[in-house]
């Protein structure tokens, strides 16, 4: 027979044991736990049910309620890049949900209240700046920035938290953000397309309720893709108006120096004359006569090229830098009159227009 000491003692070890059981089932839910963005566009409170429904089905206990990133994993943000700025918007729609369950009960378990945050983009290959890439291996440095509605831009550095801890404000419901890929030197791109799969991920602060269960998450990194397409593109720059004065002697020229940007993509150059036509040429008029004159134009560090009308010459290779502010100008023209054709000319004032044409292959 069982005595009442027996039964008391028993009954300290049933009671210490169901004891031991508790404190185990609710410290192992107590710990920051992953969110998988399962539900990136949640908007609001969720989940209301009790405690006790976690400490028996631990896996409900689903952190992401609490932590959400709308409109960016397994994205491609494509974009015709035309060099006119340094900003390029990612990713419209998107949007940043963080929180965690009601700091003062028990009962709340779901998305109550916000809960601040910070975020990394990670790239691999990066060490100071992000890189895209193109199909021959070339590297293009750009920048990320991300914006959250009523809060300031964060500068990212690859690979690195945003801040020393979590300093974005959160919210309950979806805050909209903006991700912006920014490119340092706009003006040195070649043609092509760069791109890049990345990932992003996002570290709430800890956030814990009355009792246990910590609603700290970090969401598990999401991947998203930046191709930036570049266009070919072609300027031409640095021309002047030309002067000539007579001389009965010799050659009566005047040369010039030019830039013809094209992003390094090559080239074809073509010239017309105002007074001239395919059959006569280039040519020089007072209103009543007329004077032949050559044209000559090629890269700077070659000899030039005499132009026949309307005929393109080349390919030759354009500046990488708009203007040629980097290396100088690129090409060269000369104007020039052979004295034969002077001999006969009256005195006068003549003139043309002469049209330089540049085309990319």
């Amino acid at each position: 027979m069982w005595s009442d000491s027996m039964a008391q003692a028993m009954a300290a070890r049933i009671t210490a044991l169901l004891t031991m059981l508790l404190i185990i089932s609710w410290s192992g839910a107590s710990s920051a736990g992953t969110s998988y963005n399962s539900q990136p566009c949640l908007e609001g409170p969720t989940n209301q049910r009790g405690s006790w429904y976690y400490l028996f089905y631990p896996n409900a206990f689903n952190y992401d309620h609490f932590l959400g990133v709308c409109n960016l994993e397994g994205l491609t943000s494509e974009i015709e890049y035309s060099g006119d700025t340094t900003y390029v918007n990612l990713f419209p729609g998107m949007g940043i949900r963080s929180c965690g369950r009601q700091s003062n009960s028990q009962y709340q378990w779901g998305c109550r209240e916000p809960v601040a945050f910070r975020v990394q983009v990670i790239d691999p290959d990066a060490a100071t700046q992000f890189q895209l890439r193109n199909s021959a291996g070339e590297i293009l440095p750009v920048d990320f920035t991300l914006t959250l509605e009523g809060s300031p831009p964060v500068n990212l550095a690859p690979n690195q938290w945003s801040a020393a801890a979590p300093h974005l404000p959160g919210d309950v419901r979806l805050t909209p953000a903006a991700l912006q890929l920014q490119i340092p030197d706009p003006t040195q791109i070649r043609p092509g397309i760069y791109e890049k799969t990345f990932q992003f991920t996002v570290e709430q602060a800890s956030h814990t309720g009355q009792y246990y269960f910590d609603s700290g998450s970090t969401l598990a990194p999401i991947d998203f893709t930046v191709r930036l397409v570049i266009e070919p593109k072609i300027r031409i720059s640095g021309l002047s108006d030309v002067t000539l004065t007579a001389d009965f002697s010799d050659y009566t020229s005047s040369d010039q120096a030019f830039c013809v940007y094209s992003r390094n993509a090559e080239f074809t150059l073509r010239a017309l004359s105002l007074q001239g036509t395919a059959e006569s040429a280039f040519l020089l008029s007072d209103g009543a006569d007329t004077i032949p004159y050559e044209v000559l134009a090629g890269p700077k560090d070659q000899n030039a090229t005499l132009l026949d009308y309307n005929t393109p010459y080349g390919p030759w290779q354009g500046a990488l830098v708009d203007g040629c502010t980097a290396n100088g100008m690129n090409m060269s023209l000369e104007v020039r009159i052979h004295p034969t054709q002077l001999s006969d000319a009256r005195a006068g004032i003549y003139t043309d227009t002469l049209t330089l044409v540049v085309e990319l292959e």
